[in-house]
């Protein structure tokens, strides 16, 4: 019985997967606010850590804790010259309500403000969140 569930968990992340959310920020808007745009994996390079300050805790949907089901979304943030998420899109999730859950989450996370060569700078970056319940 559970290999069936995994089975269904999979097809569902794969139907799932097709579906992703826009920016609200086009990226003319986005670019024009942020004249020099890096990637989590340019810092990575630099040897910058680009890491969320004392992130509120993404809260996990009732019914899949309830159910005891463990779920994943990425996201990809755009993080602005203050460190706020100014602009979020959905990547993939294994399930509608973890997608809901991650995008709210990680919307309300700051980063230190990231400075290269002097100048400030906003990030793209994707942010993974993995729920696993405890049972």
């Amino acid at each position: 019985m559970r290999v069936v569930g995994c089975s269904i968990a999979i097809a569902s992340f794969f139907l799932f997967a097709d579906w992703a959310s826009a920016f609200e920020l086009a990226d003319e808007e986005w670019k024009s606010r942020c004249p020099r745009i890096v990637t989590r994996e340019d810092l990575n390079a630099r040897g910058i850590d680009f890491r969320p300050i004392n992130p509120p805790q993404v809260r996990y949907p009732r019914a899949k804790a309830e159910a005891e089901q463990d779920g994943f979304a990425r996201v990809l943030a755009r993080v602005d010259t203050e460190g706020r998420v100014v602009d979020i899109q959905l990547v993939t999730a294994t399930d509608p309500a973890f997608a809901d859950s991650a995008l709210s989450g990680v919307k309300l996370w700051r980063y230190a403000p990231t400075v290269i060569e002097g100048k400030p700078t906003c990030v793209e970056a994707n942010v993974d969140v993995t729920f696993t319940s405890h049972y």
